[in-house]
């Protein structure tokens, strides 16, 4: 196995409303994944299926760590190029000021209290940055259901 092999993808989900994997960290889990936590502002607090426009918000990406932006739509739509089909249309997404760059995809994005509120997927680099909305990603998760007692168990 190469040396940079760090986990295996057990599921994934396309559709309108979500871009999402998620995958199981191979051992050891520790150097990766601090479960519960984000690598840049500490403890998740839990699961916020009610973004508010106007409000702050954050994420810890790969490519550009820790940054804010601001919500500005809580139900916007966008086309996004680069899938295997071409272009797909989302509905349903958080629009942010941009706080990402490309490789920030999957980040999960928070509010100012450290509550999750998206997952990061697209963005122009230069003035905006989409998320799937985090009720959406759980309603997508095999087993989660979105009833507001889910608990985030970890994010890279």
């Amino acid at each position: 196995a190469p040396a940079d092999w760090i986990a295996n993808l057990k599921w994934s989900a396309l559709s309108a409303r979500v871009d999402l994997a998620l995958a199981e960290v191979r051992q050891p889990h520790g150097q990766y994944v601090d479960v519960g936590k984000t690598r840049c502002f500490g403890q998740i607090a839990g699961t916020n299926r009610t973004p508010v426009v106007n409000s702050a918000a954050k994420k810890c990406g790969r490519t550009t760590d820790a940054t804010t932006g601001t919500v500005r739509s809580t139900n916007a739509s966008v086309n996004v190029g680069g899938y295997p089909g071409g272009t797909l249309a989302f509905t349903n997404q958080i629009l942010l000021t941009n706080m990402s760059r490309p490789g920030d995809s999957g980040s999960l994005v928070l509010d100012e209290q450290g509550w999750a509120i998206g997952l990061l997927f697209a963005g122009d680099g230069a003035t905006v940055t989409f998320a799937n909305r985090i009720d959406e990603v759980e309603r997508a998760l095999p087993g989660v259901q979105a009833d507001g007692q889910t608990t985030v168990i970890g994010y890279i």
